[in-house]
């Protein structure tokens, strides 16, 4: 084999490669001898076929498995040979399949950077630690018992309040849109609730309304509505009061917690105490994983492969980019986040942590709600689908040049930091357990009640998942081993600041693009 590198900048690295035709004869001439021992074909007796009408049947289809092999393994021995560490697999491109003469092909292959150890007394940081609020305790379950009561029709003849439970019909002038969602005849909202979705007008105006009474109310438009006509614009609509409820008080007692499972009040409270105290802790190590990821941003500095910050750069923009919805899609996306969305979440906080938290220990949780959790080589971005390259491209065109300039200084942050975690992975060979692994399978297994088998089935056969769900594990373990090694001091806040703290450590990034192939390689002094 002859080796010639024909370029090399930065971290790429490109080669010509000639494998002598004779090379290629005498493995075909190998392959053919062994197949003649056994081949069957009419007319002869086994293992007495000519081997000269085995090469006339066969010859091709052997020759391009051998210059399949061929090139895998020689391309392996010359990254092996010369110390290389590919970032990506390489890129090969035949230039003389072997059929006349030799075999040739180009390699352009990214390699890893050299990356030294982090030098831990560099590493400060500051660990917030908050005490749990009783108070705090006390606002949860006020709105516990605020989304629990009932709602009763108004009995007493008395014209409409704040707080009560309106059903308006509203009558809009000829070619005039409606100022809420639905024809107008039945719209139903609590007067003067923040998230009732009333434009502020029709809140106001209909206090003081008796039943079946009707009333001119001048409300605005906004400003993005869907017909730019009437954008902004002040439309005057006859509302009728057709129904009036009102919520029947709930007296916060044992009697409410027993409706949630729990025996009595105060094992509601211990309940909400336990799960805010584990919010708490996770607030905590949040941020102090963000200030060592700052902390590392800092240090470093080094070049990192283009072909990881385009892969990572495209994933981005399939998460933050921005996805065209048509006006009805949107509206009633809107609607259901803002009514929905919100009573599941106060609705999920009034049940105990065996409807809330019982994912908080799941690996990689944490990550699901920062932008880009961890992606690496044989995670499965690879072998991204072509609807996610197109989703990326579709998401890039709709981004400004500011915002594509953010995403890819974004996309080399992650990449560096990944690759700082998976060298000090690699050094001191923090890897995962089988049994680690076992347990986040079985768990992500467990979210899907009656396909748990089916679940571990897929994990079993695809390397590319498995990675995929162990890579968040693995930064988690990585980072609480530099945290070991760290100079940490403590300070305490309260809890709103330490929340606070965290909104912030999310706006900026707290994810890298750790790939646990890499980390998972012996150190370098071990492969020597």
């Amino acid at each position: 084999m002859q080796v010639s590198e024909t370029r090399t900048e930065g971290l790429l690295h490109e080669f010509k490669v000639a494998v002598p035709a004779a090379d290629l004869e005498a493995k075909l001439a190998k392959r053919l001898n062994e197949l003649a021992r056994s081949a069957a074909i009419k007319g002869f007796r086994p293992g007495k076929v000519p081997v000269a009408m085995l090469r006339k049947k066969y010859g091709l289809a052997l020759k391009a498995e051998i210059v399949e092999e061929t090139i895998n393994d020689s391309s392996a021995a010359l990254m092996q040979e010369r110390g290389l560490r590919p970032a990506l697999q390489p890129k090969v491109e035949i230039v003389n399949s072997g059929t006349e003469g030799d075999l040739e092909y180009t390699m352009a292959i990214e390699v890893l950077p050299e990356i030294t150890a982090p030098n831990y007394a560099d590493i400060k940081l500051e660990r917030l630690v908050a005490e749990l609020d009783e108070g705090e305790v006390d606002s949860s379950i006020e709105r516990i018992a605020k989304l629990l009561r009932q709602v009763g029709p108004v009995t007493e003849a008395r014209p409409a309040e704040t707080g009560d439970v309106a059903t308006v019909e509203i009558a809009a002038p000829e070619g005039v849109p409606l100022p809420v969602p639905g024809d107008g005849k039945e719209f139903t909202f609590e007067i003067g609730a923040e998230d009732g979705g009333a434009p502020a007008a029709l809140n106001e105006g209909v206090i003081g309304l008796s039943l079946g009474e009707q009333r001119e109310i001048a409300i605005e438009l906004p400003a993005d509505h869907a017909d730019p006509a009437f954008a902004g614009s002040r439309q005057t609509y006859q509302v009728t009061l057709k129904e009036l409820k009102a919520f029947e008080p709930l007296q916060a007692d044992d009697a409410m917690a027993q409706r949630l499972g729990a025996a009595t009040l105060e094992d509601l409270k211990t309940t909400i105490r336990d799960r805010q105290a584990r919010e708490l802790k996770e607030h905590t190590r949040q941020r102090l994983k963000r200030d060592l990821l700052d902390c590392l941003a800092g240090l470093y500095a080094f070049d990192v492969p283009g072909g990881l910050v385009e892969r990572e750069y495209a994933q981005i923009v399939r998460q933050m980019a921005p996805q065209p919805l048509d006006q009805g899609e949107a509206h009633e996306h809107e609607h259901e986040h803002t009514h929905a969305g919100e009573h599941t979440h106060e609705h999920a906080h009034a049940h105990d942590d065996e409807h809330v938290h019982a994912h908080d220990d799941e690996p990689g949780h944490a990550h699901d709600d920062e932008p880009g959790h961890v992606h690496g080589p044989g995670c499965g971005h690879e072998h991204a689908h072509d609807d996610e390259h197109a989703q990326a491209a579709a998401g890039e065109a709709a981004l400004s040049d500011e915002q594509r300039a953010e995403y890819r200084a974004l996309a080399q942050r992650r990449v560096r930091l990944g690759l700082v975690l998976a060298e000090v992975g690699r050094q001191n060979s923090v890897r995962l357990t089988p049994e680690e692994v076992g347990k986040a399978i079985s768990i992500e297994a467990r979210k899907y009640p009656g396909q748990e088998r089916m679940v571990l089935d897929f994990f079993r056969k695809n390397e590319a998942a498995r990675e995929a769900l162990a890579a968040p594990l693995l930064e988690d373990k990585i980072v609480d081993f530099m945290l070991e090694l760290a100079t940490i001091s403590e300070r305490p806040v309260t809890s709103a600041e330490l929340v606070a703290g965290q909104k912030e450590a999310i706006e900026s990034d707290t994810a890298t693009a750790l790939d646990p192939a890499t980390a998972a390689s012996p150190p370098q002094e071990q492969q020597e």
